[in-house]
């Protein structure tokens, strides 16, 4: 076994180990895990960096290590061979983990389970730090919908979020700027009944009272619904962008965004 980083030669490899990962679960590839895979060379200029174990002239795994902010990376988009023996694996984990160090990472997130132990020592050994969160681990606020004692809906609501990193939100970008709406949901018993948007103008009314600047919110392509909502609040939609969803692979997420008045 040997580790290799990136090379344009090797970029199929990296697709067809993806594809057979995706394929397990799923029937057809995805317009956002195509996009995803359209994206793999802006990845790579913006400095993520894939590795590969390779047995002879073929790759058995592979891994991404991509930049979140400018302390914090992604160890992502493990994939291998059918019946590929551990080490390959550990070995592309390590390889990638040792990128991130080297472009002076303090922390990691895995978006994989795998083999804790083993990211575990590597990290100790390198001094960094391993995130126990990824995508929401500057949750600030868990806000709730209360109707007659009965929770009918929730979000998550923040001021940053790293995987924004090389959207359009990030341009004049100052997190004590803005507040983020992530995952809102409203149970089914209660939808078309205005509760989203009254979730939603809770922030609003709150970012207003705090000189907040911005309301973002992002959310799922396929969700015409919310969407229609957050049109109708006078929010613009600002950019589509991919994002890494754990074991699932990607998923494509609209971005919007209102501009408040500060007080």
């Amino acid at each position: 076994m040997r580790i290799k980083g990136y090379a344009p030669d090797n970029k199929q490899d990296f697709i067809l180990l993806n594809i057979r990962r995706f394929m397990k679960t799923e029937t057809e590839l995805t317009e956002a895990q195509k996009r995803f895979f359209d994206s793999i060379d802006k990845l790579i200029s913006n400095g993520a960096m894939i590795f590969f174990a390779m047995e002879n002239q073929s790759a058995r795994s592979t891994c991404m290590a991509r930049p979140r902010t400018r302390r914090t990376w992604e160890i992502c988009i493990l994939a291998s061979e059918e019946d590929t023996d551990e080490l390959y694996e550990i070995g592309v984990i390590d390889s990638a983990i040792e990128w991130a160090a080297a472009n002076l990472a303090e922390s990691v997130f895995f978006s994989f389970e795998k083999y804790e132990k083993q990211r575990q020592a590597i990290c100790d050994r390198l001094g960094m730090k391993i995130q126990t969160e990824n995508r929401y681990q500057e949750i600030t606020e868990l806000i709730v919908g209360i109707f007659h004692q009965e929770i009918i809906a929730a979000m998550i609501v923040n001021h940053s979020f790293s995987e924004y990193e090389y959207s359009e939100w990030q341009k004049d970008h100052n997190p004590d700027d803005v507040k983020i709406i992530h995952q809102l949901l409203v149970h089914p018993n209660y939808r078309r009944r205005g509760v989203a948007s009254e979730m939603i103008q809770h922030v609003i009314s709150n970012a207003q009272r705090t000189g907040k600047t911005k309301v973002q919110m992002d959310i799922p392509k396929e969700d015409d619904a919310a969407k229609q909502v957050v049109q109708n609040l006078d929010f613009r939609f600002i950019s589509t962008l991919t994002l890494s969803s754990g074991e699932k692979g990607v998923e494509e997420y609209e971005l919007f965004e209102l501009e408040t008045t500060k007080k």
